[in-house]
């Protein structure tokens, strides 16, 4: 058996103007129950698409605080402008 699990997770649409985002961003920790993309996160990668999209994540085994953020990014910058509440994932 693998030793880790995928898991999909799936977003709502930012509710700001969508010129005020450039792309979404889902970041996860084992560690930090507040990760961030920008922050302490162990990983991150693009979440697809603008409107809804989805995200698959294979975790190992163990606790995990997943986290959705709109960025925008431009000029050298980026800014989170947007983010979901932490989902706690237990992967056995």
């Amino acid at each position: 058996l693998p030793s880790s699990l995928c898991r999909s997770f799936t977003k709502s649409p930012y509710g700001g103007p969508g010129d005020c985002f450039t792309y979404y961003k889902v970041s996860w920790s084992a560690t930090n129950p507040n990760p961030s993309y920008l922050g302490d996160n162990d990983g991150a990668l693009p979440f697809e698409g603008r409107e809804t999209g989805a995200a698959t994540l294979a975790l190992d085994p163990g606790t995990w605080y997943v986290r959705v953020e709109a960025v925008l990014s431009g000029y050298g910058t980026k800014v989170i402008v947007g983010k979901s509440n932490v989902v706690t994932v237990v992967v056995p």
